[in-house]
């Protein structure tokens, strides 16, 4: 599908059958995940590897089938390896069988089966959730769901305001501190450093911006079943 020739449409330009195949695929409740990880060069943590990603948090809104949305949320302790931490507050959070949904997947899968290696304990339940984890943004990279002012691009940050537009409770240009997934891991890394007050202002910046990520998914959900639903009763 060439973006060139949608540009000029007012509303969306939905490939429906192929979203409503997309969508068929998930069951309620649904588990919207999204992991913040860093990256170093000289390993602090045993058994890791220069530049590999050690998540330190993650945040998960559940959407539940009448429409209540819960959220959960995990940021580790700067001062230890809390991976291990994190394992299990994310067992606890999700039950066996659950839809998972990440905004491309990759960075989901990848940290759910390095943990599952390192944690014999979790190990079962980590494998449950691996393969339920489903890509957000697959029906807007394969251009199933266009419109203009996502300007050719499917990135969560273009297609959020182009959803979901004039909303500053959506808006990442709002929050305070962290904008983006470089900053998030820039902050957590020097956070040992930081005054006890710069420290816990901190943290709640990290904790607002992942929580926005997840919340954001859930609005981009919402907004393609409103309007398969649209389409479907015209």
């Amino acid at each position: 599908m060439q973006v060139e020739s949608y540009v000029y449409h007012k509303e969306p330009i939905m490939n429906t059958r192929r979203l409503a195949y997309f969508m068929k695929q998930f069951k309620s409740p649904l588990y919207f995940l999204d992991f913040e990880t860093f990256q170093i060069a000289v390993p602090i943590y045993d058994g890791t590897k220069p530049y590999e990603s050690i998540p330190f948090q993650y945040s998960l809104h559940i959407l539940h089938e009448d429409g209540l949305l819960e959220h959960k949320e995990f940021l580790a302790d700067e001062t230890k390896d809390s991976r291990h931490d994190l394992a299990i507050s994310l067992v606890e959070n999700i039950p066996e069988d659950a839809t998972i949904i990440a905004y491309n997947n990759t960075l989901e899968k990848t940290v759910v089966m390095s943990l599952a290696i390192l944690f014999e304990d979790c190990r079962d339940r980590l494998l449950d959730i691996y393969p339920h984890i489903y890509d957000l943004e697959i029906p807007f990279k394969n251009y199933d769901y266009y419109a203009k002012d996502m300007h050719g691009k499917h990135s969560i940050k273009n297609i959020l305001p182009a959803l979901c537009p004039n909303d500053p409770t959506l808006d990442y240009h709002y929050l305070e501190g962290i904008h983006n997934g470089s900053e998030a891991m820039f902050s957590y890394t020097k956070l040992s450093k930081m005054s006890e007050e710069v420290r816990e202002e901190t943290r709640k910046n990290l904790l607002k911006y992942c929580a926005l990520d997840t919340l954001a998914m859930v609005k981009i959900y919402e907004k393609i079943s409103e309007d398969l639903k649209r389409s479907s009763e015209n």
